[in-house]
């Protein structure tokens, strides 16, 4: 606002000041044509300086001196004050020449002069002269500092007037917010409704359902971590459990291979609990709650999906699984965060082998359909219910527990990641016989990218 004022001033000033000093340079014009018509009228057979009484009448001001002199083409001083001289001579008289302005000295003190053409005729003789006239500065320097007080004291005022005005009024704005946040800082860490519109100005309706919003994800994302944890200790309690109750037993036994029965027991249950802990870190790490940095850059998904499948082969051969890559073999390469998509990719296939019997089959595999990437896993095992569609992503939901162990992890993972990447999932599912028989995988799963 200071800057503004500064330069509507510095513009009103500029203006102001040269309607001043047009007027001014006016008015010495008007004192040079009166000398004009006087020395015409007296000047008869030679050019004669005015009387005494004409000088006062003329050249008289309560402010300044004012000084005249006319001289001829060359420069000369022909009558009036010999001190006054032009800056340059004009000889070439012409009827098109102009006044002539110009700042000098005289006596030491700064004077604003006027060099104005004239034609005399003397004794029948026409003669190009000049008529010079001079006055201080004094007026036009009392002219500009009240012109200055003119424009300050009125900008000024208004400036302290609008401060007053935005300072109230932003008070007044600021009100709403300032009890927003009275009632926000009064509240627990517990206490997470929404604050109540009602009670809210209009102004600041569209700050408070944004802030409501937040609050809402908040929330949702606090019951959201407190049902990981119940889950994940109810989930913990039964393979530690187990441990215990196998270790009392084994520790009253004398059996010895009772005892190895219970620590193989032990060992099942401890690599059971090292992947359900795995899977949880993974879930919590891909929550969408949680998941506050993803880094997302250009993947081959192809390479991707072979290189996952190296890493399951010896897995596979453990259950004498035919593990193998169906799908196109360039380069597909989409907008993905890369240890996300590993672990999507990992517990697709991961599932697939688990619930597929020996000697199955399972094929993973990348296409393009109606020109989106998609990313398949299918298998020849026992296949998921259509009932079972949507539940099979909910945590620790376990469908089919027949060929083994499962957290009920996997495909929750797989949910959680597919969000994060704005992807799709479909299933599709067949019985088994229906697999053996019409060569078809139990289930197929699609992961498709937008």
């Amino acid at each position: 606002m200071l800057l503004l004022l500064l330069l509507d001033s510095s513009v009103l000033y500029h203006y102001a000041n040269q309607l001043m000093q047009d007027s001014l340079d006016s008015e010495l014009i008007s004192t040079a044509d009166d000398i004009y018509e006087l020395l015409n009228t007296n000047s008869r057979n030679k050019i004669t300086d005015l009387d005494e009484s004409s000088k006062q009448e003329l050249l008289k001001s309560p402010t300044d001196k004012t000084f005249y002199s006319v001289l001829d083409s060359s420069g000369k001083v022909l009558i009036g004050e010999p001190i006054l001289k032009p800056l340059d001579a004009q000889p070439n008289f012409t009827s098109k020449t102009k006044p002539k302005f110009y700042y000098s000295e005289l006596n030491q003190q700064k004077i604003r002069v006027v060099l104005v053409p004239a034609k005399f005729i003397i004794a029948g003789e026409e003669l190009n002269l000049f008529i010079q006239v001079a006055e201080t500065l004094n007026k036009r320097s009392q002219l500009r500092r009240k012109i200055l007080a003119w424009i300050l004291v009125p900008q000024i005022i208004l400036i302290i007037t609008a401060s007053i005005l935005l300072w109230i009024g932003i008070k007044k704005s600021l009100k709403p917010l300032l009890m927003i946040d009275n009632e926000l800082a009064q509240r627990s860490a517990q206490d997470l409704k929404p604050i109540l519109l009602n009670s809210v100005p209009l102004e600041v309706s569209k700050l408070v359902n944004s802030l409501n919003g937040l609050i809402d994800k908040l929330n949702q994302a606090i019951h959201s971590q407190n049902r990981f944890i119940a889950d994940a200790a109810h989930q913990l309690r039964t393979p530690l459990a187990g441990i215990r109750a196998q270790i009392e037993l084994s520790d009253k036994s004398q059996n010895l291979p009772e005892i190895k029965d219970r620590l193989n027991k032990v060992s099942l249950s401890t690599e059971r609990l090292i992947h359900l802990v795995s899977q949880l870190l993974v879930l919590a790490k891909n929550q969408k709650e949680a998941a506050y940095i993803v880094n997302f850059e250009e993947i081959d998904l192809v390479s991707l999906v072979k290189n996952i499948i190296l890493d399951f082969e010896s897995h596979a051969d453990n259950k004498y699984i035919e593990l193998s890559y169906l799908g196109l073999n360039e380069k597909i390469m989409i907008n993905g965060d890369t240890a996300r998509l590993y672990d999507l990719i990992y517990n697709l296939i991961d599932n697939a082998i688990r619930y597929t019997s020996n000697e199955g089959k399972v094929i993973a595999g990348v296409t393009i359909e109606d020109g989106h990437t998609c990313l398949n896993v299918q298998d020849n095992g026992v296949g998921i219910l259509e009932s079972d569609h949507e539940n099979v992503f909910k945590r620790f939901y376990r469908g089919n527990e027949s060929l083994e162990f499962g957290t009920g992890l996997g495909l929750a993972i797989v949910k959680e990641i597919a969000n994060l990447h704005d992807a799709t999932i479909k299933i599709q599912s067949y019985s088994a016989s229906e697999a053996i028989s019409n060569n078809t995988p139990g289930t197929k799963i699609t992961i498709t990218f937008s």
